[in-house]
């Protein structure tokens, strides 16, 4: 099961290597050549994340899989922090809303505090922002 979506983020970060590797020296500065910051991988990315995550909805998980879902969708980007991909993995958290409602109070809690930990206020976007009072909301 997580081995798929696992796949999603290791075929991204080696897609977005080989953007790098074709790219000209300026691509992208002054809006030349291509840009590897818009090439279509990240959007690609960004859906196939989305589309697994509604797949897995579906199969009404367990708690624990949500959890090892929800745990993953987290913390996987910190190790990419530095690099380019790291912002579309992160901006990936927002697939964690549908599975929100199927989240139990205590699931709930632990992916707050797996969000809440992993990343600093002034590191938060609006997304996480959300996710945390939803997630605190929901976990009462």
């Amino acid at each position: 099961m997580l081995t798929s979506l696992q796949e999603l983020y290791t075929t991204y970060e080696q897609t977005l290597k080989d953007v790098r590797k074709k790219a000209k020296l300026f691509d992208g500065f002054f809006g030349l050549g291509k840009d590897p910051k818009k090439d279509p991988c990240h959007e690609a990315f960004y859906e196939a994340v989305g589309a697994w995550v509604a797949d897995f909805v579906a199969t009404e998980p367990s708690q624990g899989d949500i959890w090892t879902v929800a745990q993953f969708l987290v913390q996987h980007p910190l190790q990419y922090r530095e690099r380019e991909c790291y912002w579309f993995m992160f901006a990936a958290h927002g697939h964690l809303k549908p599975m929100i409602p199927l989240m139990t109070p205590d699931t709930c809690r632990l992916v707050h505090d797996c969000l809440e930990t992993s990343y600093k206020k002034a590191d938060r976007m609006p997304l996480q922002k959300e996710l945390l009072k939803t997630l605190k909301k929901n976990g009462q």
